[in-house]
C-alpha cells in the first residue's frame, strides 16, 4: 500500500545547507517525491519534501528523519492529512519553551539557593525525578521569599525568539491559544495576559503574612494534569487531533504531546525527542509555522 508522507525541514538562512540531506535517502525509498519551498518567517528557511511511499517503508523514513533532527535544525514527518489540516488549537509549555528561562530558577536566584534548585529542575525535566516531589523540593528552598518575587520575576523574563510571532499568526488564522505550566500562577497569568492567550494554568504557592510558605497548592500541574488540560479543551471545542499543535521541552510535557496530531518537541531532552517525530532544535519558536503549513504575521 502506498501512502502520502510530507517532510517539512527548517533552518536558518545562515546556516550551511542541510536541505541536501533528504536527497540520497529519498530517492531510494520513495516511489515519488518532489521538493518544494514553503513560506518560512525571516531568518528561516523551508522547504517540504513530498513523498509517496510503501507503507512498509514508512520506519525508514522514520529514521531518516530523526537522523536529520540535529542542532540548529527542525524537522516534521507529517501525514498529508495532517499537514493540510487547519490549525484550531495551540498549546505551549511556559519555562524553557514560551520563555527562556525556568521560573523556579530564577526565583531561587532571588534567593540565595540557585545551585540547589537549578540541579533539581534539570533532572526533573530530564525525567529522572518525580516532578510533584521535585517541584515540592525546590519550593521548599525558597519559602520566606516575599510575595513580590512573582513580579520581580515576570520583569525579568524573556520571551523566546519568535514566540510572539507565532502566537499572533496563530490567532491570526482561528487558531485558539493557551499555555500550561508547572510554574507559578502570578507570573503565567501575566504572560497570558500579555500575549492574549485564551487559556492558561499554573500552579498556586501558598501565601502568609506576605511571604511564600513554601507549599505547593494542589492540584498540581504535573504531566498528567497538562495532558488533562489539553483533553479537556479538545473536547470543549470539539476538535479533532490533527487540529491541535502541543510544544514543549521536558519528560512531563510528553503525554501533552503524544494527544496533540503536531505535538513539536522544542529543544527538547533526550528522552522527548525520542518520542516525538516533529522537533526543533533551533531557539526560534516560529520554526513550528511551517509545520503548520503559516505564513507569518
Amino acid at each position: 500500500m502506498l501512502v502520502d508522507q510530507r517532510i517539512v525541514l527548517v533552518q536558518e538562512s545562515s546556516a550551511p545547507d542541510a536541505f541536501h540531506l533528504p536527497q540520497t535517502q529519498l530517492r531510494a525509498l520513495a516511489r515519488s517525491w518532489r521538493d518544494v519551498p514553503v513560506s518560512a518567517p525571516e531568518g528561516l528557511e523551508a522547504r517540504e519534501f513530498r513523498l509517496r511511499i510503501s507503507e512498509r517503508d514508512l520506519g525508514s523514513v522514520e529514521e531518516c528523519v530523526r537522523e536529520w533532527s540535529g542542532q540548529g535544525r527542525a524537522v516534521s514527518l507529517q501525514s498529508e492529512h495532517l499537514l493540510t489540516t487547519p490549525k484550531r488549537l495551540l498549546v505551549m509549555d511556559v519555562d524553557s519553551t514560551l520563555i527562556l528561562e525556568e521560573c523556579i530558577d530564577e526565583m531561587a536566584r532571588l534567593t540565595g539557593a540557585f545551585e540547589a534548585v537549578s540541579k533539581v529542575t534539570a533532572r526533573a525535566m530530564k525525567g529522572e525525578l518525580d516532578f510533584r516531589n521535585a517541584l515540592r523540593e525546590r519550593c521548599r528552598r525558597i519559602s520566606g521569599a516575599p510575595q513580590s518575587i512573582f513580579r520581580r520575576v515576570f520583569e525579568s523574563l524573556t520571551l523566546t525568539p519568535g514566540a510572539e510571532r507565532l502566537v499572533r499568526a496563530a490567532q491570526a488564522s482561528g487558531c485558539r491559544t493557551a499555555i500550561v505550566s508547572g510554574g507559578f500562577s502570578p507570573i503565567v497569568k501575566e504572560l497570558a495576559e500579555n500575549l492574549g492567550i485564551d487559556n492558561w494554568v499554573a500552579n498556586g504557592l501558598a501565601v502568609s503574612q506576605g511571604r511564600l510558605t513554601g507549599e505547593v497548592l494542589e492540584p498540581i500541574v504535573d504531566s498528567s494534569c497538562k495532558e488533562r488540560f489539553l483533553r479537556d479543551l479538545i473536547a470543549r471545542d470539539r476538535l479533532a487531533p490533527e487540529q491541535v499543535v502541543a510544544i514543549g521541552d521536558g519528560a512531563n510535557d510528553l503525554p501533552m504531546l503524544r494527544v496533540a496530531g503536531l505535538g513539536v518537541a522544542f529543544n527538547a531532552k533526550p528522552v522527548v525527542q525520542q518520542e516525538v517525530g516533529h522537533t526543533v532544535n533551533l531557539r526560534r519558536l516560529d520554526a513550528v509555522l511551517p509545520f503548520m503549513r503559516l505564513s507569518s504575521t
